[in-house]
Formats: C-alpha cells, structure tokens, sequence
C-alpha cells in the first residue's frame, strides 16, 4: 500500500508540472494560414472578398483538443482611398486530459491599414481579449483521498485552490506588410502575393494561476510569419512558400514549408459571384518536432484544409509511433462583387 502512495504522489507531481507548462503556452495551430487571426491582429481583413468566416479542429495525441472560429471584415472604411479598418473576432476552446484542463478565450481584433502604393499595404493590428481558464476537480485523485486501503473519494484532497476557474484580459499587437502584383492579363497566369508580419502577444502580463497567492505570469510571445505566392508563368500551377516562428518562454517553434496549387477553374471576370476554384497540397516541416502534410480545396467561396502532423520528437509517450494529431479547417468568404457599367468601367460593391 505504502507503494500505492507513492506513486499517486508521483503521478499528482506529474500533473501539475504538465498544468504549469500548459499555462505557460498558447495554442498553436499546424494550419497557421488559416487561423490568421491567432497568428497575427493585423491579419484581420487580409483575403479577397468582403467578410471571412474561418473554424478550426485540432485533435492531438488523443488528449489535447482545440476549437477555434474568426471573423473578419475586409474594409469598413469606403470614402477612404488611402486607409482602411478591417475588424474581426476569434474566439477558442482548449482542453487537455482526464482533468479537462483548458482555456476559453473572445477576442476583438482592428487592423489599421494605409496603402503605400498600387501595390503594397501596411497594417497595425491590436487585439483585447478576455480569457477563462479551468479545470474539473471531481476527475483527479489525491494522495490525501486515500485511507491506507483504498480509495475514497469522500475524502477531503487537502488542496488549498481558491478556485477551479479563473479569468484574465489578455492584449496583443501586430504589424502586417502586404504585396500584390496582379496577372499581366487574365491568360499570362504570372501574378504574385506576399505578406510578411510581426505579433507580439500578451504583453499586459496577465496573472495565471488557481492559488490566489501565486504571482506567475503569462509568458509573452513573439510571433513572425511570412506567406508568398508565385503564379508559374503562363500555366495553372503556384508555389505557396510559408514560414512561422514563435518565442514564448523557453518555448521556441519554427514551421518551414511549401504548397503546390493547382488552378481548377477561373473565377468570374464580370460579376466576382464565382472565385477562383483551387486544390493545393503542402509539406511543412516543424524543426525538431514533426513533418506536417496538408491538402486544401478552394471552391464556391468554401475553403476546407485537411492536415496531419508526424512527430518524430522526445514526445513519444503521448504520440506513440509518430501519431501527432489531425486538424481540419473549414473557411467561407462572401465576395466583394464587380459590375460593369455600360461603358466598360469596373467597380466593386
């Protein structure tokens, strides 16, 4: 029995040294393209059309699940032809193990932009946030729960938590540049798209913790990330080049990677109801950690991704045999529509 103790002793101190890391992290997505808006706040309003409606899945290892959905605006400014104000909300939900720990999080997103030229934008983005994080206690044992024979869960734990939620406001910012060189016309297929970009994220320090006494702190985190686009000229075909890095705490993760995309169909020249119809597949590779294999499909305005992370890492005890985790995003944009006056001139509405 003393044997018995022991390793409930253990396994407790196993516990909380997990909680503690998990505190210490964000949430992170493999499909980092389509979550941008917890990526970056000056993310919001960066897609071709008027409003974006992206939810993320992430099932890894069998213990950690992740929910996440945005919304975004692309410009809510149209007397303006220098600046624009793109709004946007995420919102996401993060359980872990048998104790369900996990965090809820809302966040508003304004991304400010100005256009420094036919062909290139700069954008700030700020987010403010309110965030709950939990866990259940009726799932976990204790060591003082048990008698000396057997387990009882009458049996007060002896655990001094004030309490098992807490909530905090969280804030970030970002700068976002951004690029586009549009086709020579509509055949010569050799247009070509860039945004490169700097987050940093929960720099108000918010408390973390279910002991009222306990002053530890949120880390914060620095994220920088860079997507291109290169048309081959004059076939269907793109290069989609990718790269995110991010800094929290002793936590250090890079994710380099491409795609192959494939044009299916054309989008509409004359009413912008039908976009372009897409199928791309990428390979990405997270130093040190797990090869990610991703396929996208782009079609009536629905985007649906599909990937799978390989790990390779020290975590083998929770990712047996390189299973990672499966993750699944599902995007809808309403388009900004183009008609054609009788003269011939374009405008969008």
């Amino acid at each position: 029995m003393a044997v018995m103790k022991k390793i409930k002793v253990l396994l407790v101190s196993m516990l909380f040294l997990t909680v503690a890391k998990t505190f210490a992290q964000d949430i992170h997505f493999s499909q980092f393209n389509n979550s941008p808006l917890t990526m970056n706040p000056a993310l919001a309003g960066n897609f071709d059309g008027r409003f974006r409606a992206i939810i993320n899945y992430k099932q890894q290892w069998s213990t950690y699940t992740t929910y996440a959905a945005s919304f975004d605006l692309k410009n809510v400014l149209k007397n303006s032809s220098t600046v624009f104000l793109s709004p946007g909300l995420n919102i996401f939900d993060d359980k872990a193990g048998a104790a369900q720990l996990g965090v809820m999080q809302a966040n508003l997103d304004v991304a400010f932009g100005v256009h420094l030229n036919l062909q290139s934008d700069l954008v700030l983005g700020f987010q403010g946030g309110y965030a709950q994080e939990s866990l259940s206690m009726s799932s976990l044992t204790w060591d003082n729960q048990f008698n000396g024979v057997s387990y009882n869960s009458v049996l007060p734990s002896g655990e001094n938590l004030s309490s098992a939620a807490f909530s905090y406001v969280d804030m970030g910012t970002g700068i976002d540049w951004r690029y586009f060189k549009p086709s020579y016309n509509s055949i010569s297929h050799d247009a070509m798209s860039a945004n490169l970009g700097i987050a940093y994220f929960h720099f108000n320090n918010p408390v973390i913790s279910f002991y009222s006494n306990s002053g530890e702190k949120l880390y914060t985190k620095l994220v920088v990330h860079g997507t291109a686009t290169f048309d081959f000229k004059g076939s269907k075909g793109s290069l989609v080049p990718s790269f995110y890095y991010t800094s929290q705490g002793p936590a250090k993760e890079l994710t380099v990677g491409t795609g192959i995309k494939t044009q299916l169909k054309l989008s509409s020249l004359y009413t912008g109801y039908v976009r372009e119809t897409y199928i791309m597949f990428g390979a990405y590779y997270r130093i040190g950690d797990a090869f990610i294999f991703l396929t996208q499909l782009e079609f009536k305005n629905i985007g649906i991704g599909v990937s799978y992370d390989f790990n390779f890492s020290g975590y083998e005890m929770p990712s047996p045999f390189g299973l990672g985790g499966l993750e699944v995003s599902l995007k809808y944009v309403i388009p900004t529509l183009t008609h054609y006056t009788h003269k011939g001139s374009k405008a969008k509405l």
